[in-house]
């Protein structure tokens, strides 16, 4: 959520990002999640594992500190004993408890707004 590294350590995941995905280390904040919070209406729902680094735990909780702030609903969920990787690939069931909150926040923000798709 937050892609802003003051000092990545080399070949750290942070330092990944500065050398393959931004074409400019200023571009850190802008190409954040973070920073794109206020007037969302959009449903958001977040989520990490239990087991995630502490840095996406933290990046998480402040999104949804800023989510809260706005007109759309939010909703931060922590994973159980799973890490960042098994968050994603558990994604694969439909079934998955992901899913049926994802589910449970759309439908109540469509009951909130009839008009919403």
């Amino acid at each position: 959520m937050d892609l802003h590294h003051p000092d990545p350590p080399a070949a750290s995941l942070e330092e990944r990002i500065y050398s393959m995905v931004l074409s400019d280390a200023a571009h850190d904040a802008v190409m954040s999640p973070l920073c794109w919070t206020v007037g969302n209406t959009i449903p958001m729902y977040l989520s990490h594992g239990e087991s995630d680094s502490a840095r996406v735990v933290h990046s998480n909780r402040r999104m949804a500190a800023l989510l809260a702030r706005q007109p759309g609903p939010s909703l931060l969920h922590e994973e159980p004993s799973l890490d960042h990787f098994a968050t994603h690939t558990c994604l694969r069931d439909p079934k998955a408890a992901w899913y049926q909150r994802l589910a449970g926040l759309l439908h109540a923000h469509r009951r909130l707004d009839p008009s919403a798709v």
